[in-house]
Protein backbone atom coordinates (compact mmCIF):
# COMPACT_ATOMS: atom_id res chain seq x y z
CA UNK A 1 0.00 0.00 0.00
CA UNK A 2 2.70 2.42 0.75
CA UNK A 3 4.45 2.00 -2.62
CA UNK A 4 1.05 3.62 -4.36
CA UNK A 5 1.72 6.74 -1.78
CA UNK A 6 3.82 9.18 -3.54
CA UNK A 7 6.82 9.47 -1.60
CA UNK A 8 6.85 13.29 -0.34
CA UNK A 9 3.24 11.95 0.99
CA UNK A 10 5.37 8.89 2.60
CA UNK A 11 7.69 10.89 4.31
CA UNK A 12 5.55 13.58 5.37
CA UNK A 13 3.68 10.81 6.93
CA UNK A 14 7.13 9.55 8.86
CA UNK A 15 7.64 12.86 9.90
CA UNK A 16 4.68 13.26 11.66
CA UNK A 17 4.80 9.74 13.17
CA UNK A 18 8.48 10.31 14.37
CA UNK A 19 7.73 13.55 16.05
CA UNK A 20 4.52 12.81 17.91
CA UNK A 21 6.19 11.73 20.93
CA UNK A 22 7.28 15.48 20.74
CA UNK A 23 4.20 16.15 20.46
CA UNK A 24 1.77 14.68 22.65
CA UNK A 25 2.92 14.14 26.43
CA UNK A 26 3.08 10.85 27.69
CA UNK A 27 2.89 8.79 30.94
CA UNK A 28 5.02 6.02 30.20
CA UNK A 29 7.91 7.20 32.53
CA UNK A 30 8.14 5.29 35.96
CA UNK A 31 8.40 8.08 38.70
CA UNK A 32 11.67 8.74 40.21
CA UNK A 33 12.46 10.52 43.30
CA UNK A 34 15.84 12.24 42.45
CA UNK A 35 15.36 15.17 44.09
CA UNK A 36 13.80 13.81 47.25
CA UNK A 37 14.59 16.00 50.37
CA UNK A 38 17.34 14.38 52.80
CA UNK A 39 16.06 16.02 56.23
CA UNK A 40 12.83 17.46 57.51
CA UNK A 41 14.93 20.70 57.57
CA UNK A 42 15.65 20.53 53.61
CA UNK A 43 11.90 19.85 53.20
CA UNK A 44 10.55 22.48 55.04
CA UNK A 45 13.12 24.48 53.38
CA UNK A 46 11.56 23.05 49.37
CA UNK A 47 7.93 22.96 50.52
CA UNK A 48 5.62 25.94 49.62
CA UNK A 49 2.88 24.43 52.13
CA UNK A 50 3.41 22.15 55.26
CA UNK A 51 0.58 21.43 57.22
CA UNK A 52 -1.47 18.84 58.90
CA UNK A 53 -4.82 17.49 58.06
CA UNK A 54 -7.34 14.44 58.10
CA UNK A 55 -8.23 13.44 53.83
CA UNK A 56 -12.10 14.11 53.29
CA UNK A 57 -11.86 13.39 49.40
CA UNK A 58 -9.96 11.95 46.94
CA UNK A 59 -11.17 12.23 43.14
CA UNK A 60 -10.40 12.67 39.79
CA UNK A 61 -8.61 10.22 37.21
CA UNK A 62 -5.53 11.92 35.41
CA UNK A 63 -5.07 14.34 37.71
CA UNK A 64 -6.74 13.82 40.99
CA UNK A 65 -7.77 16.09 43.83
CA UNK A 66 -7.03 15.63 47.63
CA UNK A 67 -9.10 17.96 49.89
CA UNK A 68 -7.94 18.16 53.69
CA UNK A 69 -9.37 19.67 56.88
CA UNK A 70 -6.34 21.02 58.31
CA UNK A 71 -5.47 20.82 62.23
CA UNK A 72 -2.36 22.81 62.21
CA UNK A 73 -0.10 24.85 59.41
CA UNK A 74 3.72 25.60 59.93
CA UNK A 75 4.27 27.20 56.21
CA UNK A 76 2.21 28.43 53.48
CA UNK A 77 -1.44 29.31 54.07
CA UNK A 78 -3.16 28.93 57.20
CA UNK A 79 -6.76 27.93 56.29
CA UNK A 80 -9.25 25.07 57.68
CA UNK A 81 -9.39 23.69 54.44
CA UNK A 82 -6.70 22.87 51.45
CA UNK A 83 -7.11 21.38 48.33
CA UNK A 84 -3.95 19.60 46.58
CA UNK A 85 -3.76 17.74 43.75
CA UNK A 86 -1.58 14.56 42.73
CA UNK A 87 -1.10 12.53 39.54
CA UNK A 88 -3.96 9.59 39.00
CA UNK A 89 -1.11 7.09 38.50
CA UNK A 90 1.47 5.94 40.36
CA UNK A 91 3.87 5.78 37.53
CA UNK A 92 4.26 9.63 37.44
CA UNK A 93 4.66 9.61 41.03
CA UNK A 94 0.52 10.15 42.08
CA UNK A 95 0.12 9.88 45.62
CA UNK A 96 -2.97 7.88 47.21
CA UNK A 97 -4.09 8.55 50.33
CA UNK A 98 -6.61 7.14 52.64
CA UNK A 99 -9.56 8.92 53.06
CA UNK A 100 -10.49 9.75 56.65
CA UNK A 101 -6.72 9.09 58.00
CA UNK A 102 -4.47 12.02 58.93
CA UNK A 103 -1.12 13.36 57.35
CA UNK A 104 1.51 15.61 57.03
CA UNK A 105 2.29 17.18 54.28
CA UNK A 106 4.58 19.17 52.77
CA UNK A 107 3.17 20.25 49.37
CA UNK A 108 4.33 22.26 46.59
CA UNK A 109 3.38 24.88 44.12
CA UNK A 110 4.25 25.42 40.28
CA UNK A 111 7.78 26.86 40.75
CA UNK A 112 8.50 23.85 42.60
CA UNK A 113 11.53 21.87 41.34
CA UNK A 114 9.37 18.62 42.37
CA UNK A 115 7.58 19.06 39.22
CA UNK A 116 6.68 15.74 38.03
CA UNK A 117 3.24 17.34 35.22
CA UNK A 118 2.16 20.06 34.52
CA UNK A 119 -0.22 22.00 36.74
CA UNK A 120 -0.76 25.87 37.77
CA UNK A 121 0.06 28.36 39.58
CA UNK A 122 -1.22 28.78 43.24
CA UNK A 123 -2.26 25.24 43.50
CA UNK A 124 -0.40 22.79 45.74
CA UNK A 125 0.70 19.25 44.50
CA UNK A 126 1.56 16.46 45.93
CA UNK A 127 3.78 13.43 44.77
CA UNK A 128 4.84 9.99 45.91
CA UNK A 129 8.21 12.20 46.02
CA UNK A 130 6.69 14.67 48.54
CA UNK A 131 7.37 14.38 52.46
CA UNK A 132 4.07 13.18 53.37
CA UNK A 133 3.58 10.59 56.42
CA UNK A 134 0.47 9.67 58.65
CA UNK A 135 0.19 11.74 61.47
CA UNK A 136 0.73 9.24 64.25
CA UNK A 137 4.22 8.19 62.48
CA UNK A 138 5.47 11.82 61.97
CA UNK A 139 7.03 12.11 65.61
CA UNK A 140 10.62 13.26 64.28
CA UNK A 141 8.78 15.60 61.69
CA UNK A 142 6.71 16.97 64.60
CA UNK A 143 9.20 17.98 67.03
CA UNK A 144 11.15 19.60 64.55
CA UNK A 145 8.34 21.69 63.38
CA UNK A 146 7.57 22.61 66.80
CA UNK A 147 3.75 23.60 67.62
CA UNK A 148 2.31 25.20 64.83
CA UNK A 149 -0.59 27.32 64.16
CA UNK A 150 -4.22 26.82 64.37
CA UNK A 151 -5.86 27.70 60.91
CA UNK A 152 -8.42 30.64 60.62
CA UNK A 153 -9.22 31.65 57.36
CA UNK A 154 -11.60 29.44 55.45
CA UNK A 155 -10.07 27.58 52.52
CA UNK A 156 -7.71 28.21 49.25
CA UNK A 157 -9.30 30.39 46.78
CA UNK A 158 -9.70 27.99 43.72
CA UNK A 159 -7.86 28.76 40.37
CA UNK A 160 -9.23 26.95 36.84
CA UNK A 161 -6.43 24.82 35.54
CA UNK A 162 -5.74 24.41 31.88
CA UNK A 163 -7.21 20.45 31.34
CA UNK A 164 -5.33 18.97 28.92
CA UNK A 165 -3.73 21.96 26.62
CA UNK A 166 -1.12 19.88 25.59
CA UNK A 167 -2.89 17.06 24.27
CA UNK A 168 -5.43 20.00 22.48
CA UNK A 169 -2.18 21.16 21.19
CA UNK A 170 -0.36 18.30 19.83
CA UNK A 171 -3.97 16.84 18.25
CA UNK A 172 -4.46 20.81 16.42
CA UNK A 173 -0.34 20.13 15.15
CA UNK A 174 -1.33 16.32 13.88
CA UNK A 175 -4.62 17.81 12.28
CA UNK A 176 -2.61 20.64 10.44
CA UNK A 177 -0.11 18.05 9.58
CA UNK A 178 -2.88 15.64 8.03
CA UNK A 179 -4.63 18.24 6.24
CA UNK A 180 -0.74 19.26 4.64
CA UNK A 181 -0.78 15.97 3.43
CA UNK A 182 -4.08 15.66 2.28
CA UNK A 183 -3.56 18.92 0.00
CA UNK A 184 -0.35 17.85 -1.13
CA UNK A 185 -1.62 14.57 -2.36
CA UNK A 186 -4.56 16.19 -4.55
CA UNK A 187 -1.57 18.52 -5.90
CA UNK A 188 0.80 15.58 -6.67
CA UNK A 189 -2.12 13.53 -8.16
CA UNK A 190 -2.95 16.26 -10.45
CA UNK A 191 0.44 16.53 -11.47
CA UNK A 192 0.07 12.64 -12.75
Amino acid sequence: MMKNLPKKIARLLVAAVAFSPLIIPSNAAACSCVMQAESNQEAFGEADAVFAGRVTGFSGSDIKKITFDVSRTWKGPNVKNIAAYTSGNSASCGWSPTVGNEYLVYAYSQASNRSHFDKPDSQLWISLCSRVFLLADANTDLTSLGQGNIPTGGSIPRKQSPAYHHYLLGGAILLGLGYGAYKLSGKLTKKS
